[in-house]
Parts: C-alpha cells; structure tokens; sequence
C-alpha cells in the first residue's frame, strides 16, 4: 500500500529514451524492455526528482481530464507495479 510518507525517483541506473509521446526504458541488470504510455511517460518525467503519491496525482490532474480518485487509484497501481518491477526507488 502506497502512503504519501513514500517519496519515489527513478532508478538511475536504467536506460529509457523518448520515441515520441512514449518512454521505452531497458533494465541493464535483467536485460528487461518497457515500454511506457504517455501518461506513464509523464509521471517518468515527474520521477526525476523524488515525489509522493500525493504530489503526483496534483500534477496530473491539471495536465489531464480524470477524476482525483480515479488518477489517484491508477497512479497508485502504476507506482506499485514499477516499484516491484525496481524501476523505481522509493524512501520514506
């Protein structure tokens, strides 16, 4: 369960670059493709400083039309799934 006391950044040691609207991003340890959409892309782009849960979701909902729980149900899966995936750091 995400709390907005976890602060998450990108984990520096992966490769991504823009193709477009999207993030293509390669994890060097497993050898592991992603591919992120634009909305995901954003929130990469937002990780490149330490954010909460929280700070996230207020970015988003004045840069795109979704409800504030809706954003924040969808960030919060995005974030934990990224998270397990070690795209991600996160500290409290």
């Amino acid at each position: 369960m995400i709390n907005d006391k976890i602060k998450f950044v990108r984990n520096k040691r992966l490769l991504a670059s823009r193709m477009d609207d999207e993030i293509v991003m390669m994890h060097p340890e497993s050898g592991k493709y992603f591919a992120l959409n634009p909305v995901a892309a954003r929130i990469w782009e937002l990780l490149e400083t330490p954010h909460n849960l929280q700070e996230i979701v207020s970015k988003l909902l004045t840069e795109f039309d979704v409800t504030p729980e809706t954003c924040k149900a969808q960030v919060s899966d995005f974030l934990e799934n990224i998270s397990e995936k070690k795209l991600i750091d996160k500290s409290e």
